[in-house]
């Protein structure tokens, strides 16, 4: 009884051992295995000194946790593919919704009606980070109102979706007339513009031609085109990485709009413009 309580003891004791280790056995071969119970088996003859009676009783105690521990393996193994299948089927899905979110416009059967009148239907769109594209077409068409739909402020029919972290600058058809006229020009720029930009804002304001005095005056006294000039400056300073202007060019004589163009080439975000002027878009953006 003595020798059994022994042989217990021995065999819980490297049987813990081999539970603690059991990662390491999770990965062993059935060889590495056989090979440790040999190992084993002649430590047990050792310590009894070769007492083949014994060495018998070891042997079959010895099997027994072997067995044991070959299906402890087993259930490791089966419970690590589990883990792991789990794990690819997450990334999957975090990586689906990483893609998915990786686009800053998604658009699936987007419609859109007022009443009884259809506007349009059936828009299918993925905006890629970088894209530089225009909704083009006469007035009335509906750009402005699929503008609308993206800046969530009408409601539209199928799925329309924004990607992760995406901060829109938005220039509307009325934005001019959205500053504060109180303000000179030149606070207008100063207000937005931060970082190092903050020492070249004379010269963004003369690129705009708003140079000299022209920085000095008051935001109520501009014409509509000033004021346009004005708020598309005030619009590219701000931390957006998605610009959508609705109909930028109006109001803008032909020297502004190459002043525009130049300022979105060289915007590294995701454009969106939407516009009926066919000889603005003809410029390669």
């Amino acid at each position: 009884m003595l020798l059994l309580k022994f042989l217990k003891i021995f065999h819980l004791l490297r049987f813990q051992e081999f539970v603690n280790s059991a990662e390491m056995f999770a990965n062993a071969t059935m060889t590495e295995l056989i090979n440790l119970a040999d190992k084993t088996i002649e430590e047990i003859a050792v310590v009894t000194n070769h007492d083949e009676r014994s060495v018998e009783i070891k042997k079959c105690l010895f099997q027994h946790i072997l067995g044991l521990q070959v299906e402890v393996v087993g259930r490791l193994i089966e419970n690590q593919q589990i883990h792991r299948l789990q794990q690819q089927l997450e990334n999957g899905k975090a990586g689906a919704l990483a893609s998915r979110h990786a686009y800053p416009v998604q658009m699936s059967d987007v419609a859109m009606s007022f009443d009884d009148k259809k506007i349009f239907s059936g828009v299918n769109l993925t905006v890629e980070r970088g894209d530089k594209i225009a909704f083009v077409g006469r007035n009335g068409e509906g750009k402005s109102t699929l503008v609308k739909c993206i800046m969530g402020q009408l409601q539209n029919e199928g799925k329309l979706e924004l990607g992760h972290n995406v901060q829109i600058g938005y220039f509307a058809q009325n934005q001019a007339s959205l500053l504060d006229g109180e303000l000179t020009v030149f606070q207008t720029i100063d207000d937005v513009a931060k970082g190092e930009i903050r020492n070249k804002i004379r010269d963004l304001l003369g690129a705009f031609m708003f140079g000299g005095e022209a920085s000095t005056k008051k935001v109520k006294v501009l014409s509509g085109g000033e004021r346009t000039r004005l708020a598309l400056l005030k619009l590219l300073l701000e931390p957006v990485n998605l610009l959508i202007l609705d109909e930028p060019t109006n109001h803008l004589d032909l020297r502004t709009k190459d002043v525009l163009k130049q300022a979105l080439n060289d915007f590294d975000g995701t454009l969106i413009c939407a516009s009926h002027d066919r000889d603005f878009l003809k410029l390669p953006l």
